[in-house]
């Protein structure tokens, strides 16, 4: 044990996952905490509404950066990671705003947008959202290329407080859904106002020749990555806009909160250990070292110990969140023992989501994407034209994104030249044991 303890601290990796995780667990402790009396403020309704414009936020995030975002990680320069942050800082801004007015002006024909909010306060509500999302997600990649572990830290802190202090009055006060938007929105300009006290993303001397420079030195990401990361993001919010569409905010809202439950492990664990992965496989790479077997061990254990929680929710999951929540929450229950094995094997895809971009496979993206965009619209037509009804179109997708998991993450062991079959045994019997968990 004591040389357990003592290799994981001269493990540059785990040193700085550690860093993250202490600070990702102290906000995520408060988020529970706090959860079951939000979810008393808040009904499923209102959370539907919210997650609808995070959904909305994150499509329009997806096309505004042009692929260009984690190029801030790639330039062993400093300032060359600057150039690239000021570019899709700029270009990003300009396309945001383009889309914001064009859809004021035909703000009347959006009837595909199904909110009780009024369409401009929606809208602005909006731009706003992915404005500072925008600025927040660049500066957070320019500090994690520069390690500076604890400004991501306080990010962590920050969006916590801000749903204890913002949130949680402004609901008391009744402002419904709009108090979980504002609470996000001053929460993310809190966090980019630390990060900019601490670094200084801008160059010195900024030329608009400089915007044709980086389009050229990284033109495989917009290329590449752009198409790419549009297409997966579309296929991420496909589904919160389609159980919106129809089956109403009540149950998006079901589908929303296991997003902030089961995606629990995912903030507190998986995002920093993505964080870090993203640098730790870049210098694998670079060096030569083995990814392939750094990867394989991290995934196989990650899926170990899933298993039990996974066991848990899937007989109990129902009983558990009407306890936690609510009685009005009884239908998040229900979603979540069809749910946790999905957020399993994306948790797994996740953390290791650069991998591609960190061995130069950026062009493979675009097909995988495409992939998933086709798996979600089939397994959503297949699901709501056959039974019509939510939890069995639940159950279809579920299934469809997990095998669609299962080929994300063989492809990426296929293209290290190891693992790959091996992977495909576990992860299936895991699949197997789950569908048979579903009928007793």
């Amino acid at each position: 044990m004591i040389k357990l303890v003592k290799k994981l601290k001269e493990s540059k990796f785990w040193v700085s996952v550690g860093v993250l995780t202490s600070g990702t667990a102290i906000a995520q402790s408060i988020g529970i905490l706090t959860t079951p009396l939000v979810s008393r403020i808040y009904s499923p309704g209102d959370y539907g509404e919210y997650a609808l414009l995070l959904s909305a936020s994150t499509i329009i995030i997806g096309i505004v950066t042009l692929g260009l975002s984690s190029a801030i990680m790639v330039p062993k320069d400093d300032e060359k990671s600057k150039e690239v942050f000021m570019v899709v800082f700029i270009l990003s801004g300009i396309l945001a705003s383009v889309i914001y007015i064009t859809s004021n002006i035909f703000a009347n024909h959006l009837t595909f947008i199904k909110t009780n909010m009024d369409i401009h306060v929606f809208l602005l509500l909006l731009y706003l959202s992915v404005l500072v999302n925008c600025i927040k997600g660049y500066l957070t990649i320019l500090v994690n290329k520069f390690a500076l572990n604890r400004l991501l830290f306080n990010n962590s802190l920050i969006g916590a407080l801000s749903t204890l202090i913002i949130s949680i009055p402004l609901g008391i006060l009744g402002f419904t859904m709009y108090g979980l938007i504002i609470a996000s929105i001053i929460g993310g300009i809190l966090s980019i106002v630390q990060m900019l006290n601490k670094v200084n993303p801008f160059i010195k001397s900024f030329k608009f020749s400089i915007i044709k420079k980086v389009l050229g030195e990284y033109k495989k990401f917009v290329i590449y990555q752009y198409p790419s990361n549009a297409v997966e993001t579309l296929a991420a919010q496909l589904p919160a806009q389609f159980f919106s569409t129809n089956f109403g905010s009540s149950n998006l809202g079901g589908y929303s909160m296991n997003e902030k439950l089961l995606g629990l492990p995912l903030r507190l664990i998986g995002a920093p250990i993505n964080t870090i992965y993203f640098r730790t496989a870049t210098e694998y790479y670079n060096s030569g070292k083995d990814l392939s077997r750094f990867t394989f061990s991290l995934i196989t254990k990650i899926m170990l110990l899933s298993l039990v929680p996974s066991i848990l929710i899937i007989l109990w999951g129902e009983y558990l969140f009407a306890i936690f929540l609510g009685e009005n929450w009884s239908i998040a229950g229900e979603i979540a023992k069809y749910l946790i094995v999905f957020y399993v094997f994306m948790f797994c895809s996740t953390i290791t989501s650069y991998l591609r971009v960190s061995i130069g496979k950026q062009s493979i993206n675009l097909l995988i994407s495409i992939l998933r965009l086709f798996i979600v619209f089939i397994t959503l037509f297949i699901g709501f034209y056959s039974y019509n009804n939510f939890y069995s179109v639940m159950k279809i997708y579920v299934i469809g994104m997990s095998i669609y998991y299962i080929i994300d993450m063989m492809i990426n062991f296929i293209l290290l030249k190891k693992y790959a079959i091996q992977y495909v045994v576990i992860s299936s019997l895991y699949l197997i044991i789950t569908l048979l968990l579903w009928m007793l």
